[in-house]
């Protein structure tokens, strides 16, 4: 088990062989709480960064007043990788997947290990080397969309990356639609409230 755990190597791996990592991180068969609360660590992980970017680089003209507020951030960041964990999984089973949500849970926990460090990253050339800082964020981002599509394949056993990404545009569709209709609601309930 120490093999797999060794994240030097399993970051290198996930980079030039994401699927072999997937199944690698399968493997360990965490409990599921376990995941749930690293997931959670997770979010804590980049409520920090960010907040300390928004520290050595103020952006305060930028931010919506929401994110502003580090607890707000946290609850959006968590809200979101729970809300991702189970659009994924249960849009991959009904696009015909077999993945369990544990599979599922521990390739994200893991990705967003390797966007922390990413962060950490970009946080120290942010001061140092603005300009490369750009182009880390701008790897990050391509790095972490093809190593995801490539984890869901691996999650639901998926014959190749295309039916992946149909599942990951058709969870972003649902969460969006999903969110939508509950802030209509939220809204409309507001509204009734201030009229009463």
């Amino acid at each position: 088990m120490t093999d797999v755990l060794n994240f030097k190597e399993l970051a290198i791996e996930t980079l030039r062989a994401p699927l072999t990592a997937a199944q690698r991180l399968m493997a360990l068969n965490l409990d599921t709480s376990t995941l749930w609360l690293a997931l959670f660590l997770m979010a804590v992980l980049n409520t920090i960064l960010f907040t300390l970017s928004n520290m050595a680089m103020p952006i305060d003209g930028q931010l919506p007043v929401a994110l502003k507020s580090p607890v707000v951030y946290l609850m959006i960041v968590a809200g979101g990788l729970v809300l991702t964990a189970f659009a994924l999984f249960w849009t991959g089973r009904a696009l015909g997947g077999q993945g369990r949500l544990e599979d599922m849970l521990v390739l994200l926990v893991w990705l967003q290990s390797l966007r922390v460090l990413g962060q950490g990253i970009t946080l120290v050339l942010m001061m140092i080397l603005p300009g490369l800082a750009g182009l880390m964020i701008l790897f990050i981002g391509l790095a972490g969309l093809w190593i995801l599509i490539n984890f869901i394949q691996a999650a639901h056993g998926f014959q190749t990356p295309w039916h992946a990404a149909g599942v990951l545009v058709a969870a972003m569709v649902a969460l969006v639609l999903g969110l939508s209709v509950l802030l209509s609601l939220i809204g409309v309930s507001a509204m009734a409230q201030a009229y009463v």
